[in-house]
Parts: C-alpha cells; sequence; structure tokens
C-alpha cells in the first residue's frame, strides 16, 4: 500500500503552505497534530478553527475559487 507524506510543521500557517504545496488535485489533507497543541492552542476547536481560518486565508491569498484542492468540508468549523 501507498503511504501519505508526514510534514512537520513550526505553526499553522506553515503546515497549511506546506500541505497545499505537496497536495495534488482531488487530495485530501488531514491535520493530524503529533501531540496535545495547549501549548499554542486552548482546545482542539480552537486548533481547527484556526486550521480553516488558514486554509480559507490561502483560498483568498491564490485566488483559488476554482481550484478544486481548496475546500473545507467540516462546517462546524
Amino acid at each position: 500500500k501507498d503511504f501519505a507524506e508526514i510534514v512537520r510543521a513550526d505553526s499553522m500557517p506553515d503546515a497549511v503552505k506546506k500541505s497545499f504545496a505537496s497536495a495534488l488535485k482531488k487530495d485530501s489533507v488531514l491535520l493530524a497534530p503529533a501531540c496535545a497543541s495547549f501549548d499554542m492552542f486552548n482546545s482542539f476547536e480552537e486548533r481547527g478553527k484556526e486550521f480553516k481560518s488558514e486554509v480559507l486565508s490561502l483560498e483568498s491569498e491564490v485566488g483559488s475559487k476554482t481550484d478544486s484542492r481548496l475546500q473545507t468540508q467540516d462546517s462546524r468549523l
């Protein structure tokens, strides 16, 4: 089986930009922190909102409303 690439990032903006750069069309990007992030976020909800915010920011930056690679799936965030 094929395995997903694991990428280390130092911040949420860094994680989103790196994942976008390595994603191919129709790929999904999974936010899967390797450890707790209470030093950066108060909760997993806050971390998820930051992830969504960075994805939407990147969408604006690259003008990718037509780029199917940028789609947020979870409307709760």
